[in-house]
């Protein structure tokens, strides 16, 4: 693990390089670069260059204590807007930079000014790009205050731009942050969802609401040992799925649309009941028809088959899947998409699934082309995560119908088992070459010393 150092750190070396050594500001920066490297420190989250670190602190420092002065009724329009620009201006140039404007408090500063304008559209949409900008990829800023904010104008708001403004917003703050995820969750926010669906204009941030519910079922903090994910994936559910399944089908010809859908389902389908209410909503007939009309579209199609193997975690729902035609359209993606790491790997997943415990479905996806399109990926993909998938999807698809060996021996499947990534999928290669009825060396970690055990 590499190691970590504060700013004030980095300036110090920097400033005794200088006052030592004598040395000129940009060769005391590289040198105390090279040193710190030599010893193994991340040095992503520091800004390196002085002369820019003075120029951000300078400018933030300018802007941030204009912006603290801000009142109701004495805002001026030209100002303000230019200030907020060139906070974004510095944010999005890296983490660094929103480090240095978090440390000069550009958190409060902000949030105080949107709470003085929580009834002014405009100026909130600036102040809530300003705030993204600030925490992309640094949520910890965010507080009950702010979670207070942002509830206060997704719940009210009647401007697209500025719900999709706070949308976005709520999904950065959500993003490797469990605790943040929990302050939403503890204002109910699957119902404030379930407002937003129900929106007139719900279509114009529809993408932003379905990544809000991807984000806010994440098990994605490693700084927490136990996470809510599930918990908050449920009430989604019992609150929106069957709206999802009525909003996927009227959308099911917008494809800039239809994959956030099927992601927000994919994320909130976690229970074996929710596999049926996706079925009782027709779901699997919308998912069916837009693999079909929408073959060419790589990104619509892995999002169609990881809903599908979601599904087919419910044995009814994939007896149903395999009865409505699931099989040929997954392997015609998968045939389609061949150089696809995506497409490969969610099909693999998807045949994976389709067989398990089944040994008819498994008959019926190699009369279709699985046993083809399975070594394709293994010949194709070198990815480790891919070969596992297709490992898992071979050994599913024999383990219980012996017969459809030979098949899969006779396209060479063997050596291509033989040759994966050993340090990513031996042991599930190792599972398909046992069930294919292959020579496997299978090793005994632990064989006993040879000496009786006395009761």
């Amino acid at each position: 693990m590499a190691l970590a150092i504060s700013q004030e750190s980095f300036d110090q070396v920097v400033r005794e390089n200088v006052e030592d050594l004598d040395m000129a500001l940009e060769e005391a920066a590289e040198d105390a670069i090279q040193q710190f490297k030599a010893q193994g420190v991340d040095l992503g989250n520091i800004i390196t260059n002085p002369i820019m670190r003075k120029e951000a602190e300078e400018e933030l420092r300018s802007c941030l204590t204009r912006l603290a002065d801000i009142k109701s009724g004495d805002l001026k329009e030209h100002d303000f807007e230019s200030d907020l620009q060139i906070i974004r201006k510095w944010c999005d140039k890296g983490i660094q930079f929103r480090l240095l404007a978090g440390s000069l408090g550009a958190y409060s500063i902000l949030i105080n000014i949107l709470n003085q304008f929580l009834d002014v559209d405009q100026k909130n949409l600036l102040i809530l790009k300003t705030l993204n900008s600030l925490m992309t990829g640094y949520p910890d800023l965010l507080d009950d205050v702010g979670v207070e904010s942002l509830i206060s104008i997704i719940s009210t708001s009647k401007t697209v731009a500025t719900l999709a403004a706070a949308l976005q917003f709520m999904q950065t703050c959500c993003l490797k942050h469990e605790k943040n995820r929990q302050r939403f969750a503890n204002k109910e926010i699957h119902d404030i969802i379930s407002s937003l669906l129900a929106h007139p204009n719900c279509s114009d941030f529809l993408v932003e609401i379905c990544d809000v519910i991807k984000a806010l079922t994440l098990d994605d903090d490693i700084r927490e040992q136990i996470s809510r994910a599930h918990e908050h994936a449920r009430l989604m559910a019992v609150k929106n799925l069957c709206t999802l399944c009525e909003l996927l089908g009227k959308h099911k010809n917008d494809t800039d649309i239809v994959p956030h859908i099927l992601g927000a389902l994919s994320a909130i389908v976690v229970r074996n009941e929710f596999c049926e209410k996706v079925d009782e909503a027709g779901g699997i007939i919308h998912i069916l028809d837009i693999l079909a009309s929408h073959p060419d579209i790589e990104r619509v199609n892995s999002q169609c088959l990881r809903m599908i193997k979601v599904l087919a975690g419910n044995d009814d729902v994939k007896s149903h899947l395999m009865h409505s035609g699931a099989s040929p359209l997954l392997l015609a993606a998968m045939s389609r998409h061949k150089g696809s790491s995506l497409i490969s790997s969610a099909g693999c997943s998807c045949i994976a699934a389709l067989a398990l415990r089944s040994p008819e479905n498994a008959q019926i996806l190699v009369d279709n082309g699985a046993a083809d399109a399975l070594v394709d990926a293994l010949k194709i993909h070198k990815n480790g995560n891919i070969q596992r998938v297709a490992c898992l999807a071979i050994r599913n698809l024999v383990s219980r119908n012996k017969q459809l060996c030979k098949i899969f021996i006779s396209l060479g499947v063997e050596d291509l088992l033989n040759s994966v990534d050993k340090s990513a999928c031996w042991d599930e290669a190792k599972a398909a070459l046992r069930d294919l009825g292959c020579t496997v060396k299978l090793d005994e970690p632990f064989t006993g010393k040879g000496i009786k055990l006395k009761n």
